[in-house]
């Protein structure tokens, strides 16, 4: 597991939200529900701590943007985010 891999949650985990003031829900308890997508933000492998940021899509410019959760790899599971095919671009015609 390495920062910016995306996992999935085992269980609910609590976490702090995070945002742009303490007024506007910054520091606040929240919960990352179980099997929710979630990117890998930093791994200390000393202790075996991984923090990972569950995004709130719900959040507003003056809500937290994300909960923040400091667990354990047990608790986790790789995922792949989807990702959006290439674009592919046609050929110029000839007479350009």
């Amino acid at each position: 597991m390495r920062p910016g891999d995306f996992v999935r949650t085992r269980e609910a985990l609590p976490g702090i939200a995070r945002g742009p003031s303490a007024e506007h829900g910054d520091g606040r308890p929240c919960e990352i529900p179980s099997g929710a997508l979630c990117e890998v933000y930093e791994v200390q492998d000393l202790l075996g701590w991984v923090t990972v940021h569950f995004d709130l899509e719900d959040s507003g410019p003056r809500e937290p943007f994300f909960c923040e959760a400091v667990t354990t790899e047990d608790r986790l599971k790789p995922a792949r985010r989807a990702v959006a095919p290439p674009i592919i671009m046609p050929k110029p015609p000839a007479n350009l």
